[in-house]
């Protein structure tokens, strides 16, 4: 395109009569909040140690590097700068070894040809209205203006209208910019596995919650099959959890004995540090979050107590009961009260 461009002189004062200065702003300052949010985006990868981002930062330090070289006026402070950056990441690659997901950078690469197959029909269908384009141009020439206009590098055909100009232009670069964008946000997202819980796994965690399972009245939660599962070393005890947007939510305490807890807690940690995930835990113990500070780091947050209503002695008399009577009686006919103060009379009978 470069070649081109200076083999044809004529091309290049085609594209700097079509570009105006507004124009030119809107595109650089697109270009640069779009350029911005990548390096975001690439930080936030590197911080999760994702080997991706530690791949796409040393090419964003190359490039930068060759463009602060090449231009009229070399810019080598701002090279040697970037290329110290680039010697640290190439040093420290033995950190970033986080894993992305497989499946995230196929479904990346498939967005990128739906978005460019919609971008070039979109382009061809707006060159093929009447009255903007010469009908002397051929297809090729017109598929080549699309194209090059996903870059931002249009200007290679005669159009009529300045609106209509300014307009395909300026859509088409946003499709390339939203592509190139949305593409890369896949590419460096966490991986999510398909969380499922297997009959053995099943089996096991029932075994668990019948041995030491009486302490933790949450634990049955834990047999959802929507959740997967990891454990310690001695099979003693286990952790389930889900993986939503990058955080690897554990439920509840680990389940299983005790001692076995710290091995379990080890065996999720170096789950999560493989795959670069955020670790969390939602409605454990007092203890739970103990254990969990001390062997994961984590900060405790205190949301809430757990209500234990004792069936014998559960009664809605009584002034205290009031406030919980009163709405009850207004769904006397769905009979849900019927229901609580029968579990009540049959526990009082045993």
């Amino acid at each position: 395109m470069v070649d081109g461009l200076w083999e044809h002189p004529w091309r290049m004062f085609t594209i700097v009569s079509f570009i105006t200065p507004a124009t030119a702003r809107a595109t650089v300052d697109a270009v640069v909040v779009v350029s911005g949010l990548l390096l975001l985006w690439i930080a936030a990868g590197l911080r999760k140690r994702k080997h991706a981002a530690w791949q796409l930062a040393l090419a964003a330090c190359a490039a930068i590097i060759a463009a602060n070289i090449v231009r009229p006026d070399p810019r080598l402070g701002e090279a040697v700068a970037t290329g110290a950056l680039l010697v640290a990441l190439v040093l420290a690659r033995t950190r970033f070894t986080a894993l992305a997901d497989p499946r995230s950078r196929w479904f990346a690469a498939a967005v990128a040809v739906q978005f460019f197959i919609v971008a070039v029909g979109y382009g061809l269908l707006m060159l093929c209205l009447p009255g903007h384009v010469p009908a002397h141009v051929s297809f090729p020439d017109r598929l080549h203006e699309v194209i090059s206009s996903l870059v931002g590098l249009g200007g290679w055909i005669p159009m009529h209208g300045e609106i209509f100009s300014d307009t395909f232009h300026a859509t088409l670069l946003g499709f390339g910019l939203l592509t190139v964008t949305y593409c890369l946000v896949l590419f460096l997202r966490a991986r999510e596995p398909v969380a499922v819980l297997t009959d053995q796994d099943e089996s096991r965690l029932r075994d668990l919650l019948c041995k030491q399972g009486a302490a933790d009245s949450l634990g049955y939660f834990a047999l959802r099959r929507d959740k997967a599962v990891v454990w310690s070393p001695t099979g003693k005890a286990a952790i389930t959890y889900r993986v939503v947007l990058g955080v690897a939510l554990a439920s509840g305490d680990p389940l299983g004995d005790i001692e076995a807890w710290p091995g379990a807690i080890a065996a999720f940690k170096e789950l999560i540090d493989r795959f670069g995930w955020t670790p969390a835990v939602m409605g454990c113990s007092a203890r739970g979050a103990i254990v969990y500070r001390r062997e994961l780091g984590l900060t405790a947050l205190t949301l809430g107590d757990e209500a234990i209503l004792h069936a014998a002695d559960f009664s809605l008399t009584g002034r205290t009961m009031r406030s919980v009577r009163q709405p009850c009686l207004r769904v006397e006919r769905a009979g849900y009260c019927v229901q609580i103060r029968r579990i009540g009379e049959l526990a009082q009978e045993e």
